[in-house]
């Protein structure tokens, strides 16, 4: 039987900010060493730190909180 989920409330975009990536930004988005094999940690089932998955190189494009 499958649990029931309350949801919260949506959340509203109040703004929205374009802008480019400066020189630095792009220098390290543009390369992702990766220096382990595994591709989750077996316990946590997440994806491994700098492991083929890693998803570090993604949050870097998020937007931050203010």
């Amino acid at each position: 039987m499958k649990e029931i989920v309350s949801h919260a409330a949506p959340k509203v975009v109040t703004k929205i900010q374009f802008s480019r990536l400066n020189p630095q930004q792009v220098v390290q988005l543009s390369e992702f060493e990766v220096t382990h094999k595994d591709l989750y940690i077996p316990e946590d089932h997440v994806p491994a730190k700098n492991g083929p998955l890693d998803r570090r190189p993604v949050r870097a494009l998020a937007c931050d909180e203010p």
